[in-house]
């Protein structure tokens, strides 16, 4: 992908089927994703080794939707159940990029997989989902939604806690969680 089309991602509107006091864009869910992975990465307790490619998938997880679109949650289970097949986005992603870069995107596909990263960057993701709707989303579908990743971030940090034990995971989230909800907002001067 080149980086005219890559600096598209402050125009893909996330969220588009949820009544929101603003619109998010993938630029913005990229880095705050990013922000919360760095966090993450370190009360996780993950080594320093790993935390430049923990931060590197988190700002370039979701560029497939550069070209694509941010599809509609329900809709991509839909069609996963109708298709019978629960990885048919994921292949999806990797053909687009495959397309458009056959070296950047494969090569952190394979150096992420089914590590402790990886799973830094999922939780995070949905945490950055559930902040953005519990702070912009309006009424009960939006109330609705907020409840998916949160769902997700928990089964995300069960799953990794039951593969990598020697970590902090379910505990990790709840940290970031209360930071998210109790810490106070600084100001200049104050």
């Amino acid at each position: 992908m080149n980086l005219r089309t890559m600096m598209r991602c402050g125009d893909v509107v996330r969220w588009h089927t949820v009544r929101t006091a603003r619109q998010q864009t993938l630029a913005e869910h990229l880095y705050k994703t990013w922000l919360l992975a760095g966090e993450l990465h370190t009360l996780v307790g993950l080594p320093d080794s790993t935390r430049i490619i923990t931060l590197q998938w988190a700002l370039t997880h979701d560029q497939p939707e550069i070209l694509m679109g941010d599809p509609p949650t329900p809709t991509k289970r839909f069609i996963e159940q109708f298709i019978g097949d629960p990885d048919i986005w994921r292949r999806i992603e990797r053909d687009i990029m495959a397309d458009t870069d056959k070296t950047h995107d494969n090569f952190m596909q394979k150096l992420i997989a089914d590590t402790p990263s990886q799973y830094v960057v999922k939780i995070a993701d949905q945490i950055e989902g559930w902040h953005f709707i519990s702070i912009e989303g309006i009424g009960p579908h939006a109330e609705d939604s907020r409840r998916i990743p949160m769902m997700r971030m928990q089964a995300v940090a069960a799953q990794a806690q039951a593969r990598w034990p020697e970590f902090r995971w379910a505990a990790a989230m709840d940290d970031v969680i209360e930071l998210l909800t109790e810490g106070k907002i600084e100001h200049v001067g104050m």
